[in-house]
């Protein structure tokens, strides 16, 4: 097997572009030599690399992120409540089986802007994030810059999150 991915980063960025099979090869110096367009340098990740842009990044993107770069470079983004902004990272997330998404978008808006956040329940253990192509994606722990890892209840109890705002740029 010869890889598409050469660089520091290579497993990563398989797994971050949803490549089905990855691996690792041993060659000698003499072996064989792949076809220079069929290459794609990985370079070494950067924490910028797990920011989530709501704009363009699907629910599989940023899943794709967390399972790329793992609890080292956590997917991360902005929470606004009210006039409080903080940097907030999505420590446990998935994504919503097609039957539960279908569930889900009952209770959401019809136009809901990327970056809205639901919540199914008074005391919820995950929040629905929408994102950018209109996906969904459930987040069961977050980690607020300078704070602790918490799960979603005590986030939405600490920050008086209400369900439907506007709340990750």
């Amino acid at each position: 097997m010869i890889h598409r991915y050469r660089g520091a980063s290579p497993i990563q960025f398989a797994i971050l572009h949803s490549e089905e099979e990855t691996g690792v090869s041993i060659q000698e110096k003499n072996a064989t030599t792949q076809d220079e367009s069929e290459i794609t340098i990985a370079p070494k990740i950067q924490k910028s690399d797990a920011n989530i842009n709501w704009l363009t990044d699907s629910a599989k993107i940023i899943y794709n992120k967390f399972r790329a770069f793992g609890d080292k470079i956590p997917p991360k983004t902005t929470f606004r409540s009210g006039k409080k902004t903080v940097g907030i990272q999505f420590i446990s997330l998935s994504l919503p089986a097609d039957n539960e998404a279908a569930e889900l978008q009952k209770f959401m808006s019809a136009n809901a802007t990327p970056g809205s956040l639901y919540l199914a329940s008074k005391n919820p253990k995950y929040f629905i994030t929408t994102c950018a192509d209109g996906s969904l994606l459930k987040v069961d722990k977050v980690k607020v810059d300078g704070k602790n890892i918490v799960g979603v209840t005590d986030f939405v109890n600490g920050y008086s999150v209400v369900s439907e705002q506007f709340a990750f740029t």
